[in-house]
């Protein structure tokens, strides 16, 4: 019972200190605030966490590790599927991808938030946790490219850590200009956003397909 006990406040802090980093940053953040929101003695912070810092690593480390099994199950694609369906299977993989990071940045706002903030700060403590995450993504869709290019499905000789990167960057836009995209789109928004993932989608297909008609339908 103590453990239990000790898991679910050591949750309840966590689960407010991520919404209190990712709406004022580490040094807007105040632990005082922290421990009244969770409800919870302030000396139980520094017991579980040692410092705000170590509290601030703990939830970046939390947030990484839900893109971390993102990543894991993203470009997934059986590579010993037959060559007449590789042309649909290996865009369908990647759109399937992008569009599932997409969407975790959709559900994950202080995600973004708090992303948003360490790249302002100079990344200080983003360099010890998001390597083996970028990369994990890196390698399943350079996997993917090599068995498209070898099946001439795919163009050669681009660099997909470029593309990657763009993949990154045209998902992650409609999330940090969310308040000057609403005011832009109004009620219309929601349809938007999903309007957006598709022509993020197509603009990739479109640049490293070797058959540039690729539609949503081909896709599916």
């Amino acid at each position: 019972m103590k453990q239990r006990n000790a898991e679910c406040s050591r949750s309840k802090i966590l689960d407010v200190a991520e919404v209190e980093f990712a709406n004022s940053g580490l040094f807007g953040a105040s632990v005082n605030i922290i421990a009244e929101k969770a409800e919870l003695n302030k000396r139980m912070i520094y017991h579980y966490f040692d410092s705000k810092e170590g509290l601030y690593q703990e939830v970046l480390k939390v947030n990484f590790n839900k893109i971390f099994e993102l990543e894991k199950n993203a470009f997934s694609l059986n590579i010993h599927e037959q060559k007449e369906n590789l042309s649909q299977k290996i865009p369908q993989s990647i759109r399937q991808g992008i569009a599932d990071y997409y969407n975790f940045l959709k559900k994950n706002p202080n995600y973004v938030k708090l992303i948003t903030r360490e790249e302002l700060a100079g990344g200080p403590y983003i360099h010890k946790l998001i390597p083996d995450t970028f990369l994990l993504g890196f390698e399943k869709l350079l996997q993917i490219y090599e068995l498209g290019v070898k099946n001439g499905i795919l163009k050669k000789g681009l660099d997909i850590m470029q593309i990657i990167i763009s993949i990154n960057a045209m998902c992650f836009i409609p999330f940090t200009r969310q308040e000057m995209l609403k005011e832009i789109w109004g009620a219309d928004y929601d349809q938007k956003l999903e309007e957006r993932l598709e022509h993020i989608t197509n603009m990739i297909l479109k640049e490293i397909t070797e058959n540039t008609h690729i539609t949503e339908g081909d896709a599916n």
